[in-house]
């Protein structure tokens, strides 16, 4: 799930700290992924975020953490919740990764 692509963001700026409370960092060892709070129990993401392109987890959810509020990559200002399961879209092909491209963690 790791990509060796440039950022595509072009003359971007950084956000300040609670401009979007909503987002959150998707990690294990570092930030990986970005997702959105639906609620106090679910994160929207992209299903490549969890799931392999051979269709197997990315990761055991035991391994993965959620970021919310921090700043930056390094987090000592945000609060980390343990990741309890993850379920991407049952229709989600990696070799077509733009359709059904999406999953919930909780």
């Amino acid at each position: 799930t790791y990509s060796n692509t440039p950022s595509r963001i072009i003359n971007g700026q950084k956000a300040d700290k609670g401009e979007f409370p909503f987002i959150v960092s998707v990690e294990t060892i570092g930030h990986f992924c970005g997702g959105t709070i639906l609620d106090e129990y679910w994160i929207l993401t992209a299903a490549h975020c969890v799931q392999d392109p051979d269709g197997s987890d990315a990761f055991p959810a035991s391994d993965m953490v959620i970021i919310t509020d921090a700043e930056d990559d390094w987090y000592p200002d945000g609060s980390k919740y343990q990741v309890d399961s993850f379920y991407a879209h049952e229709s989600y092909n990696f070799s077509n990764s733009q359709e059904n491209d999406i999953a919930l963690i909780k």
